[in-house]
């Protein structure tokens, strides 16, 4: 797996101190692996439950405010289209 990679299209940097740079090497490959562990795991046949609680939240009222300029927000980034961020694939399919 090439973590360098994927860091690269994350626009992510992968530290310099070459301990540092194996401890996260070894960090990311674990999340990956764990994630394929879990996509690997069947639920057919799984018994269907649902958690409920009893506790209710009191929400805040939403208060209606101006949104910031559209141009100010993307005025630092090459990586805009149709009015949003553009983001380059990071993991393959």
């Amino acid at each position: 797996m090439n973590v360098e990679r994927y860091y690269n299209r994350a626009y992510l940097r992968l530290p310099e101190d070459k301990k540092e740079r194996e401890i996260q090497i070894s960090k990311f490959i674990k999340v990956v692996e764990m994630v394929d562990h879990i996509m690997d795991y069947s639920t057919e046949g799984g018994e269907y439950f649902e958690i409920t609680s009893e506790i209710f939240s009191k929400l805040r009222e939403d208060e209606i405010e101006e949104s910031t300029d559209r141009e100010l927000i993307f005025q630092n980034t090459k990586h805009r289209e149709y009015g949003y961020f553009k983001l380059d694939k990071v993991l393959e399919d």
